[in-house]
């Protein structure tokens, strides 16, 4: 039988390597917490009466400022992909509407804030018009509306973040405008974030003529594969 003092010495050995294992486990935990916390989280929903004079709302659920780099909205028909990057309107003297909801700006964007992307009869106008030069494109030739956000976060330094939900325009006799998804896609992966740096090239190289542009089929591949894996909220 082992001297009482080698079970002793065994038993507080022991304990501390118990000890330390709970520690390991729960700074583990803590720093999980901590980084949820602090990770970039947009949401994209639609306000109002579910007709073309419906708002796209953008609001910053971050827990830290963000810095909004480009949003685009992308049209896509039955036979093409159309993409319009949209215009900031804080350098053009943009006001609030009536419900106090500010217009949509590039720049940060403060935690909890809100800021509006338009109606989503003035997103389709707007791009369809400027694109195609038809003004008479209508609602019943629309399979979806996309909109995609590209903002950059403290809290994730290794490339640009991204967002992107994607709504229904469905006219029969009437327009109606309803989420395709179920809630907005953060695109935060490694992956991800390589095909939001390709939207912004995109938004920059076009940004020299009208801004809108007819996407092509790998990047209208590339944008079906964005997401497989995605984060909702």
């Amino acid at each position: 039988m082992p001297p009482l003092t080698d079970l002793a010495q065994s038993g507080s050995a022991l304990g501390t390597l118990l000890m330390m294992i709970v520690w390991v486990v729960y700074l583990s935990l803590a720093y999980r917490e901590y980084k949820e916390q602090r990770r970039p989280w947009f949401i994209l929903h639609e306000e109002g009466d579910g007709d073309e004079s419906t708002r796209c709302l953008l609001v910053n659920m971050s827990p830290l400022t963000a810095h909004l780099t480009m949003v685009f909205a992308v049209v896509n028909t039955g036979d093409r992909t159309m993409a319009r990057r949209l215009r900031s309107q804080g350098a053009s003297g943009g006001t609030s509407d009536e419900a106090g909801v500010p217009p949509y700006r590039e720049g940060p964007m403060a935690p909890g804030s809100v800021m509006s992307l338009g109606t989503f009869g003035e997103l389709f106008d707007d791009l369809v018009t400027e694109t195609t030069g038809d003004g008479d494109y209508g609602y019943d030739q629309v399979d979806s509306v996309e909109i995609r956000v590209v903002a950059a976060s403290p809290a994730q330094e290794r490339g640009p973040l991204g967002a992107l939900r994607r709504f229904e325009m469905s006219s029969r006799g009437q327009v109606k405008v309803r989420p395709l998804d179920v809630s907005t896609t953060q695109l935060r992966s490694r992956r991800e974030r390589t095909q939001v740096a390709r939207w912004m090239e995109q938004g920059w190289e076009h940004a020299r003529g009208t801004g809108t542009w007819k996407i092509d089929e790998l990047e209208a591949t590339d944008r079906r594969n964005v997401g497989a894996n995605p984060e909702q909220s």
